[in-house]
């Protein structure tokens, strides 16, 4: 069943999932799907669709990079442009320094971000 966890967040248009019941979107209590002009908190169920389908085609791992083994608290050096894959999971606090890619390979929850700062 697809659903969205929409939590505090507004959405000021419309949200899709696929289920057959809008129930599968969970809102916080001041979280918002309505239009601009609502209060926080409302959650307009006409706004709710639950017809939603993707079909995404298969890709392929990237290959290159340098592969890591775990990942510390801080990735990268300042000013230096680094490539990095990575099959593991990232459970706690990560700084990236400098211009990173890093190509997450593992499957399921391999990060949650739950707070972004720059």
């Amino acid at each position: 069943m697809g659903s969205i966890a929409v939590n505090n967040a507004d959405i000021w248009g419309f949200a899709s999932v696929g289920s057959s019941s809008s129930s599968a979107v969970s809102v916080g209590s001041n979280g918002t799907i309505a239009t601009y002009d609502k209060p926080q908190g409302t959650i307009d169920t006409t706004r709710i669709a639950t017809d939603f389908t993707a079909n995404f085609d298969a890709e392929m791992s990237p290959t290159v990079g340098t592969v890591i083994a775990s990942v510390g608290a801080t990735l990268g050096t300042a000013a230096t442009t680094a490539t990095y894959r990575f099959s593991g999971q990232i459970n706690s606090s990560l700084t990236i320094n400098g211009n990173v890619t890093l190509i997450l390979t593992g499957s399921g929850d391999v990060v949650k971000l739950t707070g972004v700062t720059r």
